[in-house]
């Protein structure tokens, strides 16, 4: 579904087809607002992005780097040097703690809030920047954009929307509620889907993690 297709079935949920009762501009809005607030809901796959490119000439030492429409969150950050040498950056949480630190073999990064990479020392000419990080917002700009995340999901945008416009025009039937309902449902979905299925966090069986491990056979403990 895109944005008009979306919007469309706001109209259909809520009954609401005149523009003079509610614009289209009021329903992309809330579309935008419940598109953010799944977006909020877990740290998504599908909100991450990479952003490459030449790595910009140093002022004062410290190579700046704005990512586009990055927070704090960074995944990973490499650079490439201009024969292939490829180095993955760590990060430390004050600048000044790698501003100090003269060999340019061993950079670092920091990140704040709005997404602003800082890299240190300064590196040699011809080095490349690769970061992965995710995105700070969401939203369907145009009536054709769709959804990042998969389609069998997006109707939960139109649930969350929905809504909001019975809200705005005091609606005193129960639908809200139902809809409320299948947004909830569908994003439970989601989380089976994108959670669930790709947790690559570390696998433990009980409260005493050794103690339970010490009765498979493959498990031997020094």
């Amino acid at each position: 579904m895109n944005r008009e297709d979306i919007r469309n079935f706001i109209r259909d949920l809520t009954g609401i087809v005149s523009t003079d009762v509610v614009s289209d501009s009021l329903i992309n809005r809330w579309i935008s607002e419940a598109y953010n607030e799944i977006a909020r809901e877990r740290d998504w796959d599908w909100l991450e992005a990479t952003q490459s490119n030449s790595l910009p000439d140093a002022v004062d030492n410290v190579h700046t780097v704005s990512l586009s429409n990055g927070t704090r969150r960074v995944l990973s950050a490499y650079l490439t040097s201009a024969v292939g040498f490829v180095r993955e950056l760590s990060q430390v949480s004050e600048l000044d703690h790698i501003m100090l630190y003269d060999d340019d073999r061993y950079p670092k990064y920091d990140v704040n809030f709005s997404g602003v990479v800082t890299i240190a020392p300064q590196q040699p000419e011809g080095e490349t920047y690769s970061i992965r990080y995710t995105q700070s917002n969401v939203d369907l700009t145009l009536d054709a954009d769709v959804p990042a995340f998969d389609a069998q999901f997006h109707s939960a945008i139109a649930y969350r929307a929905a809504v909001k416009v019975l809200q705005f025009v005091s609606d005193d039937t129960d639908r809200a509620e139902y809809y409320f309902g299948e947004y909830a449902s569908l994003l439970n979905g989601m989380v089976n889907l994108y959670e669930l299925n790709h947790d690559d966090r570390t696998f433990q069986l009980g409260e005493t993690g050794q103690e339970d491990r010490k009765y498979f056979p493959w498990f031997r403990p020094a």
